[in-house]
């Protein structure tokens, strides 16, 4: 589902650690996973997170830092 934005299509995430490195910060850790919102599915999410398919994920999680200045 799309926002009003007229956005149609997600960033990526080499485009948000670009965006954070724009922004002095220092990217630690990535990772993309698929997350199914309801606690009965979650051995399906850790299921689906050993397989080739977290990297069709629909999170990207940046784990990122400030540079000191």
């Amino acid at each position: 589902m799309y926002f009003d934005d007229k956005i149609k299509e997600f960033m990526t995430s080499r485009t948000l650690c670009k965006l954070l490195s724009d922004c002095n910060f220092r990217v630690i850790e990535q990772k993309k996973i698929i997350i199914f919102p309801f606690q009965f599915l979650d051995p399906l999410n850790k299921i689906l997170e050993k397989t080739l398919l977290k990297h069709l994920g629909i999170f990207i999680l940046i784990h990122a830092e400030k540079r000191e200045e």
